[in-house]
């Protein structure tokens, strides 16, 4: 839903004052933001149309995320960062997670920035639990960011 409001407020401050009629505007950019969440569903499905258990779609079948039961989202965790590190990400395919953030359950592998102006490196890897509170410490010397213990 707050996809759906951020879509939406976006698309209506893009659009003042464009148009004759306001309810049309409106009426369009509600089917763009439709367009646009399905799309974004897509992409977190690697691509693949969403489907509804049992017709037969591709995910008909398709195994549970860890934590999943009966169709029911996992608890997400709140993942923060310490140490010396200026950017922190989780990427799981080719969805990026900036920290500090609240992440569904899943393999990760984390990526940094440790000095300013230069690109994410890879600094390892973190498999997150369902309703796990985690704080990953990165050192700028071994370049990695580890679960804090």
């Amino acid at each position: 839903m707050s996809r759906t409001l951020a879509l939406t407020s976006l698309l209506l401050l893009g659009a003042c004052g464009r148009g004759p009629d306001p309810t049309q505007e409106i009426e369009a950019l509600k089917r763009r933001v439709t367009s646009l969440e399905r799309r974004l569903s897509e992409l977190d499905n690697g691509g693949k149309k969403p489907t509804k258990p049992g017709d037969g779609g591709p995910q008909a079948d398709a195994p549970k995320a860890d934590g999943e039961e009966g169709g029911e989202p996992s608890p997400k965790s709140t993942i923060t960062v310490t140490g010396e590190a200026f950017e922190v990400a989780l990427m799981r395919g080719k969805r990026k997670l900036s920290l500090p953030a609240t992440v569904p359950p899943g393999e990760y592998t984390i990526q940094a920035v440790f000095e300013e102006g230069q690109p994410p490196t890879a600094a390892g890897s973190i498999t997150v639990t369902p309703g796990s509170q985690v704080t990953l410490e990165c050192k700028a010397e071994t370049k990695a960011c580890t679960p804090k213990q």
